[in-house]
């Protein structure tokens, strides 16, 4: 005859067992990111971005925020190629900045933009579609160099 404890622990212990898989199964169904977002991996990094696409987004950056926190950043869509000037008003903290192309290649960048640069403005060396701002010493720290490729996903 099975004891109580026993029907009582096994009952336990197949619902700890079902949560788990619950949540195992969810983790892996559900891993998009939300449309303000996108995905931007390089070669043996992944940034996670705040999509800015609108031109009140463009003007308000990453002014006034107290840090970047590592493998964020914050993705600029300008709809076509342009030569998109950077500035750092009502900056707090140092950040790199790299521009890219309709092609998702690193058309340039700027290590250690500091804020006390503005009024000052930094642009690209060729035209860009594309600009990503991220914590000061990531272009060093992960060896980006120009023409270097990223794949990117979209939010949504």
């Amino acid at each position: 005859m099975i004891s109580s404890k026993r029907i009582f622990l096994g009952t336990i212990a197949i619902l700890l067992f079902s949560c788990v898989l619950y949540v195992f199964f969810e983790y892996q169904r559900d891993t998009s990111l939300p449309s303000e977002f996108v995905r931007v991996e390089f070669k043996n990094k992944i940034v996670i971005a705040e999509l800015v696409d609108t031109p009140a987004k463009r003007i308000l950056g990453l002014s006034g925020r107290e840090e970047l926190p590592p493998e964020t950043g914050m993705w600029f869509d300008f709809g076509s190629p342009v030569y998109p000037g950077i500035w750092m008003k009502e900056m707090k903290f140092p950040i790199d900045i790299l521009w890219f192309d309709e092609g998702y290649h690193v058309v340039s960048f700027k290590e250690n933009a500091l804020p006390e640069s503005y009024p000052e403005s930094f642009e690209p060396s060729g035209l860009s579609r594309y600009v990503l701002e991220v914590p000061v010493g990531f272009v060093k720290e992960n060896g980006i160099v120009s023409g270097d490729i990223v794949l990117v996903e979209k939010g949504g």
